[in-house]
């Protein structure tokens, strides 16, 4: 199986897991039915043929956060980043690099829980997030939910 390059699930309604290995999976460029799953593949960046992910929920564990989308270089369509007040620091929004990822068509990034926003720091780091998530020229679409920051990314 570690040749394989299309991974469908379909009415697999009493699944409850995938197996811990799926990493080792280097050849898979397709997950197909596999949502609800996505944020239990741990260390997803090291599936570096990868090309379609719907959704990345960026999590304060390790194998989990923003930078593993620097390593899943060939995505294309559509990617919705969530859960990105989660992220620690703007450099790992930075790392993540999405603005080398050419074949992106739609890119959607969602706050999904409210921050206190009553300190500056938390609002500089959304704002220095927002702005480390800079995306190739090529994106066609941009949305933006639950942003809380004061001024736009340039």
């Amino acid at each position: 199986m570690y040749n394989m390059q299309t991974l469908t699930l379909y009415g697999c309604d009493n699944l409850e897991s995938l197996p811990h290995d799926m990493i080792t999976l280097i050849n898979l460029r397709k997950l197909n039915g596999l949502d609800k799953f996505i944020d239990k593949i741990t260390k997803i960046g090291k599936l570096t043929s990868l090309q379609n992910l719907s959704v990345f929920k960026v999590l304060k564990d390790n194998g989990h956060k923003l930078v593993e989308l620097n390593g899943l270089k060939q995505l294309r369509g559509g990617l919705c980043i969530t859960n990105l007040e989660n992220v620690e620091n703007k450099d790992e929004a930075n790392i993540a690099s999405l603005n080398s990822k050419e074949d992106l068509d739609e890119l959607e990034l969602e706050w999904t829980s409210l921050q206190e926003f009553d300190s500056d720091v938390n609002l500089h780091i959304s704002e220095q997030v927002l702005e480390g998530l800079q995306s190739h020229h090529n994106l066609q679409s941009l949305i933006i939910r639950g942003y809380n920051g004061a001024r736009p990314p340039n």
